[in-house]
């Protein structure tokens, strides 16, 4: 399915200023098994896929959505775009009838440190956005502010930087 003209339906957000790299943020999420432990929206991972030069991941999962099947997985494509940005897209699936999904990672300099900001995007289908949007509205709001704060409290936690450990 293409990605609706329409604004989305659902939109979570959140930012923080991490005391990392943009590189340890991005790497992090390039690893969905890794990624998996500070979001809880990613459930149990069927396979990855990487590119040779790490730029690009295919991964199939059963997502973890508020309210929404828990049956159904996606496989999603999550794409580096240098040391600044990721952004992901499910592929194409029965499953776009529903929902419609994009998200992203932005990372700038702030400080000593990095500023985070995630967003996610849906677009429903007219039963499930007349259902269920506020209610999701209100449950991502806090889920991705958690999210970022578990990644932040993650790579905090590993002090050395991944530029750091590289250079040893």
């Amino acid at each position: 399915m293409k990605r609706p003209t329409r604004a989305p339906d659902v939109v979570g957000e959140a930012q923080l200023v991490m005391q990392c790299t943009a590189n340890d943020m991005l790497t992090l999420v390039m690893d969905p098994e890794r990624y998996r432990a500070v979001d809880r929206k990613i459930g149990a991972i069927s396979w990855v896929r990487c590119s040779e030069d790490l730029q690009e991941t295919l991964f199939r999962f059963r997502p973890k959505l508020w309210l929404l099947p828990s049956l159904v997985r996606s496989t999603q494509r999550v794409v580096r775009h240098e040391d600044q940005s990721i952004s992901i897209r499910a592929l194409p699936s029965w499953s776009d009838r529903l929902a419609y999904f994009e998200a992203s990672v932005v990372c700038s300099p702030a400080g000593s440190g990095v500023l985070v900001q995630r967003q996610l995007q849906f677009w429903l289908s007219p039963p499930l956005r007349w259902t269920i949007t506020a209610p999701l509205r209100r449950w991502l709001a806090t889920d991705v502010q958690h999210e970022l704060a578990s990644a932040r409290d993650l790579l905090e936690r590993n002090g050395a930087t991944t530029s750091d450990r590289t250079k040893r």
